[in-house]
C-alpha cells in the first residue's frame, strides 16, 4: 500500500470482475491506491467490526467521501484562498 494512502480502502460485489467495472473502484485505482475485493456477505460485516488495522481506518469505496482530493482541486482551492487573501489586504 502506498504510504500517502490514508484508509484502507475496499470494494463489495458479486464478483471481483463486477468489483473492477464500479466507477469509484476506477477512482480509487487511478490514484494507485490499492484496494480490497470482498465477493462474500460475511466480509463487509468483518471489516464494519475490525474498523481499522495498524491505525489505518478501513473505507468503502461506495461511501460519499473517499478522501481523494484531486490536484486540481487542491490548486484550484489555494488560488482561491490566495484571492481571497489579497482582497482582503485592500
Amino acid at each position: 500500500m502506498p504510504e500517502d494512502q490514508k484508509y484502507i480502502y475496499y470494494a463489495a460485489g458479486e464478483t471481483n470482475e463486477k468489483i473492477d467495472k464500479l466507477p469509484q473502484t476506477e477512482l480509487v485505482a487511478e490514484k494507485g491506491y490499492e484496494i480490497l475485493y470482498f465477493s462474500d456477505d460475511i466480509d463487509e460485516f468483518a471489516i464494519q467490526v475490525l474498523m481499522k488495522y495498524k491505525d489505518k481506518p478501513f473505507k468503502s469505496v461506495s461511501s460519499g467521501d473517499l478522501g481523494i482530493e484531486e490536484e486540481e482541486e487542491k490548486q484550484t482551492d489555494a488560488e482561491e484562498k490566495e484571492k481571497t487573501s489579497r482582497c482582503s489586504k485592500r
